[in-house]
């Protein structure tokens, strides 16, 4: 089965398919600053290295294009709009389904989308279900066109702090469940530390859970290391797995990959990888068939080293 990797290994091989299956809805959920655009872009620019188009419908208007190039993302390849209101951005999004010529779609996000009632509305008036029928209207419309085509929807969510609706209140307003019901993957993210290197913060640790997976069974948690002005540190999960798994040997102080020499130390290793992408690549893809064959045979074997 052909996926989209996320642009991190220890997601990929957490999800038991290598990546995103292609023809479905995907809710990536967390607080402010947890990762959520940078996991987009990590996606979107894995889907152009396989030679697919991508959009990116940018509600937020935060769309840093040098971000998203150090993310890997291909700015010429990239179709990139700004809707003023949630019927343009959600005739956008169709508009784009059915010319059945983008790969994924991202929506960042939806937390920011407003009907365009709403911001003609006096000040106090309660049109807070419109929206979710729009989006609830949009997501059945749709479901059925993205399997035939083959286009992955990607929507960030900001979570509240706040307790959420009781179940009463969603019980008469349905609507509000819309992509909760429709989302074949829905991955939460939360801001569990930061990292640092002699004493400097460079970015942050992130726990990823995984709410759901329509197509395989997973691994319910892990987590991420996110570099500032980096984005998903791929190259550190790589090393990290490549070491527990015994595809790259130590002796001594030095790291080998087969007969070839890595460097002294952890540091020069990284460095090696971080400037040797074709070592690096053929290391990752070798890792990816074990770790995948593994953990589709046994799970608890490769569960841990994934968490």
């Amino acid at each position: 089965m052909e996926v989209i990797p996320t642009g991190s290994l220890r997601l990929d091989i957490a999800l038991c398919t290598g990546g995103i299956v292609p023809g479905q809805f995907v809710e990536i959920s967390g607080p402010e600053s947890s990762g959520k655009t940078t996991l987009c872009q990590h996606i979107i620019a894995e889907a152009q290295a396989l030679g697919e188009s991508c959009a990116f419908i940018d509600a937020d208007r935060t769309f840093n294009p040098a971000y998203a190039r150090r993310c890997g993302v291909d700015l010429n390849r990239l179709y990139l709009c700004e809707p003023r209101d949630m019927e343009q951005a959600l005739a956008i999004l169709e508009a784009l389904v059915f010319s059945g010529g983008m790969a994924v779609i991202a929506i960042d996000s939806l937390t920011a989308l407003v009907p365009k009632d709403e911001l003609a509305a006096p000040l106090g008036a309660d049109l807070a279900s419109q929206s979710d029928n729009l989006l609830s209207m949009a997501l059945r419309r749709l479901s059925g066109p993205i399997q035939q085509v083959q286009s992955t929807i990607l929507f960030t969510r900001q979570t509240e702090a706040a307790p959420g609706a009781v179940y009463h209140d969603l019980a008469a307003n349905l609507s509000r469940l819309g992509l909760k019901l429709h989302a074949g993957l829905r991955i939460e993210l939360q801001p569990a530390g930061v990292l640092e290197i002699k004493g400097q913060i460079i970015g942050n640790q992130i726990i990823v859970r995984v709410l759901r997976n329509k197509i395989a069974p997973c691994f319910p948690t892990l987590k991420l290391d996110i570099v500032y002005n980096h984005g998903i540190n791929k190259v550190g999960e790589i090393f990290q797995l490549s070491v527990e798994s015994g595809l790259i040997t130590q002796q001594g102080l030095a790291y080998f990959y087969r007969s070839q020499e890595l460097g002294t130390g952890r540091q020069e290793a990284f460095r090696f990888l971080n400037q040797n992408a074709p070592v690096c690549e053929a290391i990752e893809q070798t890792l990816r068939q074990q770790l995948l064959k593994t953990v589709r045979s046994s799970p608890a074997e490769i569960g841990p080293a994934i968490k």
